[in-house]
């Protein structure tokens, strides 16, 4: 059953020290506003049982491309003084609990979708954030301004592929300490396209091997509004279900 992956406080602390400038969560309360990640940040562990327990989890992890660009992020990276520990230092202040979190983008999209469902309070985090020169899975978020440009340096060195799908197992059974492979969402099609899915598939089985991976759209996907996104999280969630049956 798809159950053991509820987190704890000492998980939590573990991801908040550890990831907090990657890492968030699929859960948005009715008092959320703005795009800052509020709901997710606790203090104690009194304060996380009140807000957080038995509502985050890892049984679904939702999984976007890499780090886009804005403004505190570029700083951050031309700041040619910073070494890689000083720049995650500096995007954890920066970016804490709020990458993929999308604030009101977000809220309208992934919550709308998914509320009430097993993948409401699901981990959030990047496939690509390890350059291969990183020795202990600091995660500096490899950003871009466009995804498709980081696509073609993956197709010219696939081997940061597998490099980012260990780091990623890395993150969630070392860091996260989940007990068994979750399900993966992964965010946009543009970007997850055949050929990049290809490659990913090759190396994905190794590190998860009892994973399976759907593809939803972005949660900033254009055109789309409120409703698109509900009836294609229905489908994707019958979808699921046919797939793994009664252990769902």
């Amino acid at each position: 059953m798809f159950n053991e992956n509820m987190l704890t406080w000492k998980q939590y602390e573990n991801i908040r020290d550890k990831y907090s400038h990657i890492a968030s969560f699929a859960y948005w309360p009715k008092w959320h506003k703005g795009n800052k990640a509020e709901p997710l940040i606790v203090r104690s562990e009194d304060e996380f049982n009140e807000r957080l327990l038995n509502k985050i989890h890892c049984n679904a992890v939702i999984v976007g491309f890499n780090y886009g660009i804005n403004d505190d992020i570029e700083k951050i990276i031309d700041d040619n003084s910073l070494n890689g520990e000083q720049q995650v230092t500096e995007l954890k202040k920066s970016m804490y609990f709020s990458n993929q979190y999308g604030g009101s983008y977000g809220k309208k999209a992934l919550n709308e979708a998914f509320k009430g469902t097993f993948v409401e309070g699901a981990y959030m985090t990047d496939l690509f954030k390890f350059k291969l020169s990183e020795k202990n899975w600091e995660g500096t978020g490899m950003p871009t301004a466009k995804g498709s440009e980081f696509k073609k340096r993956l197709k010219e060195k696939p081997e940061k592929i597998e490099f980012n799908i260990k780091g990623l197992r890395y993150e969630l059974y070392n860091v996260a300490e989940i007990k068994q492979d979750p399900i993966f969402i992964f965010l946009g099609e543009g970007l997850f396209d055949d050929e990049i899915m290809s490659l990913i598939n090759v190396s994905f089985p190794k590190y998860f091997p009892n994973s399976k991976i759907y593809i939803f759209s972005h949660y900033q996907r254009r055109g789309y509004k409120k409703e698109d996104f509900i009836f294609e999280a229905e489908n994707l969630l019958k979808r699921i279900k046919s797939d793994y049956g009664d252990s769902f």
